[in-house]
């Protein structure tokens, strides 16, 4: 049974638009609450598929296994799928919480469905911004450090007070 509406393909096609295409356009299909929620979704893939597609990573094929992810780590060896998933994860990731006009990645705040997390969600200023930021220049995304970067330019303002 198909379940998109009429125009609007399984793969994510909507007859008439193109990725491009903004999502305001959702009117034109009928202006439907599932319509335009399929056109966000297609707008959302679009955006950051600029940036996800701009590094392609081949390993060695290994077989191809029906293990969770959990199981592979677990279990250790050599896995050069699960070192493409962990590489597009942490990519993925990046993409997803720290873009130009935002706040920097920090640790899970995005995600957290707390107003104060338990390990408070902290910007701590340490090796997990520092792992955060490192697919940044290497896999071609280095305008998503802008966040970090206006953060600690606006962190100095009040760090040279106190340091005086």
């Amino acid at each position: 049974m198909d379940q998109f509406p009429e125009g609007v393909g399984q793969g994510g096609f909507v007859a008439g638009l193109t990725d491009n295409d903004d999502i305001d356009a959702a009117p034109a299909l009928g202006g439907g609450g599932h319509e335009r929620l399929h056109l966000r979704v297609v707008a959302h893939v679009a955006d950051h598929r600029t940036l996800f597609d701009r590094v392609a990573l081949e390993l060695p094929a290994g077989p191809i296994e029906e293990v969770s992810t959990d199981r592979r780590i677990a279990r250790g060896g050599a896995d050069p799928g699960l070192v493409e998933l962990l590489f597009q994860y942490g990519r993925y990731l990046l993409i997803a919480s720290s873009r130009p006009g935002t706040q920097p990645a920090n640790l899970q705040g995005v995600w957290n469905e707390d107003v104060r997390a338990p390990w408070s969600a902290n910007y701590t200023i340490n090796i997990n911004t520092q792992m955060n930021y490192w697919p940044a220049e290497t896999t071609a995304l280095p305008e998503l450090h802008e966040p970090l970067i206006t953060m600690v330019e606006q962190l100095s303002v009040n760090g040279t007070k106190t340091a005086c």
